[in-house]
């Protein structure tokens, strides 16, 4: 399932090849192994990859102290670089955020305009934050009253054309321009939010239909859902529900409010102090299987924020990601069927109260120049585009986790998943000691079945956690292997196959 506002993108030329590996067991005899092979050379879609923070002006400020450079950033240089990090779009936050209707007198001469021109010479698709829909979406009282006298025309409307009228004069301007898919909302709403995001979020579906409209979720934390340890963040009834059943019933709140095709959440998972301290968040793997379950029930696409950033607040809490860390988050983000790939952050946070980000940690620092991460990110992206050509037609179906003692690292990450059955799937054997993560994905067009197997080892040891594993499956002879957008079909070695896989990495497996 696509969204109905994804355009389609030609993907970058790969040079595909199909090795035709002959297996050593008996009874291969003279097979084809083209025959009947999955084939998704043809396919052209991305994924659409963004970063949040992707751009900075002239300053930027830390607990209300600004700091001036001597020229703007806002430059078309800088956006080719954003763009080369592989991100295919471009998220224009209040730095340059525009409101206004399409016959606007500031539209021509705004910053906004001039970086969406320059956007669509590089071939971007482009949303951007509107202060007045932004702050609509986030009121806890209702939008759209029944006493015309209540109404102001600002944050109470008398009827949905008023309200739909205010949104026409909010983004007309931008919504014009071809570069531009849309719009963000208020970023991760609580329960009580929620109906004032569904009521915007259906105002501007209904200006246009087409548009991609931003909405990133709360992420799931157990024992953590409640706002300064009174209101809850997911429901009212909090106290009377487990952690799963309050997170599900947020997640169906934002359904029943928006009736959006896709849910988008953040995690950040690389936790630490970049000293002497690292591990994965234990809630990480089991939100991401209630959020891939409520997509899979509810036909959504799932989309996901990721962690390219290190901060602190009172103390630390996300140490800075490395090659390791990002590969094990991008595949297990593939291997739970995720179709949209967006990252905190780009630039370092722009204006921060109370949170302290490390400059050297982000895609490129305060000053716009990469960081040692950039380059990762290129060839993670690179992988990612040439993976999409198979996986953009695979829903995820369910999951099943293997381990072996001694496991390196923390386990907690394994804490509230539930082990599926997968149906072509016998066994999977552990040679070292490490955890395994293999999904179910389904291709009902094709009726193709598809694995995704990641060495799921806590990527705070990634030099003592690589997985030589053998997996075996049932009523097929032959398998198609998917690894970093390189294919190759080979024979089953009497049902089975070995794969060898350092940690956080990770290869799509279709058996036929």
């Amino acid at each position: 399932m696509k969204r109905k506002f994804e355009k389609m993108k030609k993907a970058a030329a790969i040079a595909l090849s199909t090795a035709i590996v002959l297996a050593a067991g008996a009874g291969c005899g003279g097979a084809d192994l083209t025959e009947n092979a999955p084939d998704y050379s043809a396919t052209e879609t991305e994924f659409m990859t963004y970063g949040y923070s992707a751009i900075y002006d002239d300053w930027y400020a830390i607990d209300g102290i600004y700091t001036y450079f001597d020229q703007s950033l806002l430059t078309k240089e800088n956006l080719q670089i954003y763009k080369d990090s592989g991100l295919n779009t471009l998220f224009i936050n209040y730095v340059a955020g525009f409101d206004g209707a399409a016959d606007s007198p500031k539209w021509e001469t705004s910053k906004t305009k001039m970086l969406m021109d320059w956007a669509e010479e590089l071939d971007m698709d482009v949303f951007v934050f509107s202060g007045t829909l932004h702050e609509l979406s986030a009121v806890t009282s209702p939008i759209l009253v029944d006493d015309p006298e209540e109404a102001n025309n600002r944050t109470k409307f008398a009827s949905e054309a008023d309200l739909d009228k205010h949104v026409r004069n909010s983004i007309g301007a931008v919504m014009s321009h071809p570069a531009c898919i849309g719009v963000s909302l208020k970023d991760e709403v609580n329960w009580k939010q929620m109906p004032a995001l569904g009521t915007v979020y259906r105002a501007i579906k209904r200006c246009y239909p087409d548009a991609y409209v931003l909405m990133n979720l709360l992420p799931y934390s157990p024992g953590n859902g409640h706002l300064a340890g009174i209101e809850s963040w997911y429901c009212e009834d909090y106290d009377s529900k487990t952690s799963e059943e309050a997170y599900r019933s947020y997640l169906q709140s934002y359904l029943d409010e928006t009736g959006a095709d896709y849910l988008q959440y953040d995690d950040y998972p690389i936790r630490g102090n970049n000293e002497d301290n690292a591990y994965v968040l234990a809630s990480t793997l089991a939100g991401a299987q209630i959020a891939a379950d409520f997509c899979r029930d509810n036909g959504l696409e799932l989309h996901k924020v990721l962690q390219t950033c290190s901060f602190k607040t009172s103390g630390w809490l996300c140490r800075t990601p490395d090659e390791d860390d990002m590969y094990w988050q991008m595949n297990i983000c593939m291997a739970m069927g995720i179709k949209a790939y967006s990252y905190w952050t780009y630039f370092p946070v722009v204006n921060t109260k109370g949170e302290y980000y490390v400059d050297t940690a982000t895609f490129v620092d305060r000053e716009g120049n990469p960081n040692p991460i950039y380059p990762v990110m290129q060839t993670l992206h690179s992988e990612l585009q040439a993976m999409a050509k198979a996986l953009s037609h695979f829903d995820y179906q369910c999951l099943r986790t293997y381990t072996q003692a001694p496991i390196p690292g923390s386990v907690g990450f394994l804490s509230g998943v539930d082990d599926g059955d997968l149906k072509y799937v016998e066994t999977v054997t552990l040679e070292e000691g490490g955890v395994v993560l293999v999904t179910e994905l389904y291709d009902a067009e094709k009726e193709q079945y598809g694995y995704f197997i990641v060495n799921a080892s806590d990527s705070a040891l990634a030099e003592e956690a690589t997985q030589t594993l053998r997996i075996s499956f049932k009523d097929f002879e032959k398998i198609q292997i998917w690894d970093k957008g390189e294919v190759t079909n080979a024979f089953l070695d009497d049902g089975s196959y070995e794969f060898t896989l350092e940690c956080g990495r990770g290869v799509f497996v279709m058996p036929y």
